[in-house]
């Protein structure tokens, strides 16, 4: 093919490498003409080596210069160029394609979808917890409910050089053949020291999926980036236990307020702090020595410090939450006695004067009927006068 390409697109950002482009394809034309002008000087597979290290950084800082959440990296070993996303799980995945079959897509000119992650799978306390790419949560409705372990996939480190090193370490790392003048700039024990220096520690550097690098003066500084180890052995146990004093303070359910109570004990008081004398807690302070006695007061005051800072949480939890809760209790059972007082003062003041109206009734009524009675004994007394006469 004339013109080759590379397409990523992630997140709604696209990049591509294309020798379409001037500045991509300049790079290769001089490699490629170096190769047919001298042969015998320029390995073909060295230069085809390079030509992939070209692509691969040009992705790189097209990554980084629009922002996509990918990784470009390069194994030298198998001659292979590789793109991952930089989140983990199920949910994150990106698009590639080229015009050469077999090159990150199978198929020429087709787009393809990155190969999805897992979530990352495990029990919490004997039961299946749920995945979320690097989170694993407990599962609902168990005792350890709320509880999330996030499982460190990536290992990090970084290695700080001067400047006129860096060609050299960056063959190191990328396991790139030596030219004459690596071999004896090699060979220098200065060099010799701050290399293994640099590479003295456990990180994985034949498994370097990517890298950034900044410059700091006279300095060359690299984060690197690899995929941490996972072994089949077990390294510890999270032992999660909460001591929480849960009170009730209102009269529906789930009305409730926590408070959390501080585990107090010497070998948990004036822990992290840096000392000479290596007290790791205020349990194992020793005043035996000038240093250790001075070391201790340290502990000490942070112990002191802790104790304070429990101490005004519950005083704040006392005064603030228990306090006024009972304070607006008691205001309540108030209100309510002086409610209930109320209407029982309304049912009294109704019955008197449902009393008053039938006793004014009842005396009306006895009128009327004494008052009857009086007519047919006036009638009587009219009959018995006529007769007399």
């Amino acid at each position: 093919v004339k013109t080759f390409t590379i397409t990523v697109s992630e997140g709604g950002k696209t990049i591509a490498f294309s020798t379409a482009n001037n500045a991509d394809r300049k790079a290769i034309e001089a490699l490629l003409d170096n190769m047919q002008r001298s042969p015998e000087q320029f390995d073909q597979a060295q230069v085809a080596q390079n030509i992939r290290e070209i692509i691969a950084q040009s992705l790189r800082q097209k990554v980084l210069a629009n922002g996509l959440n990918v990784e470009v990296s390069l194994d030298p070993e198998a001659n292979t160029l590789s793109v991952r996303h930089k989140d983990f799980g199920s949910k994150h995945t990106f698009l590639v394609s080229n015009n050469v079959p077999g090159v990150l897509a199978v198929e020429a000119n087709q787009i393809a979808e990155a190969v999805r992650g897992r979530d990352v799978e495990g029990t919490i306390d004997g039961v299946a917890g749920v995945g979320d790419g690097e989170n694993l949560m407990a599962s609902k409705n168990t005792d350890a409910e709320g509880l999330s372990v996030r499982f460190n996939s990536v290992a990090h480190t970084q290695v700080r050089l001067p400047k006129y090193i860096e060609p050299l370490f960056n063959k190191i790392v990328g396991k790139l053949p030596f030219t004459a003048e690596d071999m004896q700039l090699a060979q220098n024990p200065d060099v010799q020291k701050l290399l293994d220096d640099a590479m003295d520690n456990d990180f994985p550097f034949d498994d370097v999926t990517g890298y950034t690098k900044e410059e700091d003066g006279q300095y060359a500084v690299f984060n690197f980036e690899a995929p941490a180890k996972v072994e089949q052995d077990i390294d510890g146990y999270a032992h999660v236990t909460q001591n929480s004093l849960t009170f009730q303070v209102g009269p529906t359910r789930g009305q409730q307020v926590k408070i959390s109570l501080v585990d107090a004990k010497t070998d948990r008081l004036g822990m992290g702090i840096d000392n000479e004398s290596g007290f790791r807690s205020l349990r194992e302070i020793n005043v035996t020595t000038p240093q250790g006695a001075q070391d201790a007061l340290l502990l000490i005051d942070e112990a002191i410090t802790q104790i304070s800072s429990v101490r005004a949480s519950l005083g704040a939890f006392q005064k603030n939450t228990l306090e006024s809760n009972a304070s607006s209790l008691r205001i309540a059972q108030e209100n309510l006695t002086s409610a209930e007082s109320s209407l029982r003062d309304a049912d009294m003041a109704q019955e008197v004067s449902d009393l008053t109206k039938n006793q004014i009734m009842f005396s009306a009524g006895m009128a009327m009927l004494a008052q009857a009675n009086q007519s047919p004994q006036s009638v009587l007394q009219l009959l018995n006068g006529s007769a007399g006469a």
